[in-house]
């Protein structure tokens, strides 16, 4: 029997396959009509084999697109399920039709991903979302042509994140969760029983926490990535902001009402405040300047939480009661 071609078949374990290729061999998968090569065994097919990975290797890229592109005619559902996987990247701005991603990232997307000339990627500048095709990739640059505009959802609630500074892994896992959660601006607080030395430490800690908020708004296929403003004192913080915004500071207090309860009355507030003490609580002092400003204690229950752990608690349940 003479072999007629060869194809890689992603569903038979990741292997290459010698066989007579089919219409559906074509897409991937194995028909039950293609059989083994009887004349694999000769060097003459082993060698052709090797030159076929080599130009399958090259041409990877466009293997790819193509069997999109069939995905898409045959199952028109499929082109939604592509989208959705699609990765997102964020630009400092659209150039008319182009953009341009350079630094860490672009290394990442040449040296990781290994990106190639016509591959696409969802491309954000805080504002707008838009589809873009690779054109060019160099050693720390990635150029690209910007195609249609792809919708972006924008939050209406507005969510402020005052969290004191806590020791740097639970602090930075909190504020991966957070932006995921859809927060819009986190200030790190230097709270009083804060521990002086992450204190002192936090404003090098700036570059690596904004690293983290883009990964987390990337993954999460945010439109902007959270503002990270500077350590502040908590009686700093906590002023400046609307009146109708809801004010809520977690509390231990045994006289801390529900933050159901309190959610309830703010239901009608485009804005949020959270603010979540460190590890040995607020002071007398804090609480009195947040009830100052306007701040209304709150308790998620009787168990006692763990600072990263109240963060996510209590900003699903901000979600859940007041955005649309």
């Amino acid at each position: 029997m003479e072999c007629e071609s060869l194809a890689y078949l992603p569903q038979a374990g990741s292997r290459f396959h010698h066989v007579k290729r089919s219409p559906i061999v074509a897409l991937g998968h194995v028909a039950s009509s293609a059989q083994p090569c009887s004349a694999w065994r000769s060097p003459r097919s082993r060698a052709a084999f090797r030159q076929h990975v080599q130009a399958a290797s090259s041409g990877f890229s466009l293997r790819a697109s193509a069997f999109s592109a069939t995905l898409r005619y045959l199952f028109p559902s499929a082109a939604a399920t592509i989208a959705r996987v699609r990765r997102r990247f964020f630009v400092d701005q659209f150039r008319g039709d182009t953009a341009i991603i350079a630094g860490d990232t672009a290394h990442h997307l040449g040296r990781v991903l290994r990106a190639q000339q016509g591959q696409l990627y969802e491309l954000s500048n805080g504002q707008h979302v838009r589809l873009g095709r690779i054109e060019k990739v160099a050693r720390d640059r990635v150029e690209f042509v910007l195609l249609e505009d792809i919708p972006a959802h924008q939050p209406e609630l507005d969510i402020t994140l005052l969290l004191s500074v806590v020791k740097f892994d639970a602090f930075e896992w909190a504020i991966e969760k957070a932006t995921e959660l859809g927060v819009s601006t986190i200030v790190p607080l230097a709270a009083a029983r804060s521990e002086k030395a992450l204190l002192a430490a936090a404003a090098k800690r700036a570059e690596r926490w904004n690293k983290i908020l883009m990964e987390a708004s990337q993954q999460s296929r945010r439109v902007r990535v959270p503002t990270l403003r500077s350590v502040a004192q908590p009686a700093q913080a906590f002023g400046g902001y609307a009146d109708s915004a809801v004010k809520i500071m977690l509390s231990e207090r045994a006289d801390a009402l529900p933050m159901r309860q309190v959610l309830t009355t703010g239901s009608a507030s485009t804005q949020a405040i959270l603010a979540i003490g460190p590890e040995g609580g607020w002071t007398d002092a804090g609480l009195a300047a947040a009830k100052a400003a306007g701040f209304r204690e709150a308790s998620l229950g009787k168990l006692i939480l763990r600072t990263e752990t109240a963060v996510i608690a209590a900003l699903a349940s901000i979600n859940y009661a007041l955005s649309e």
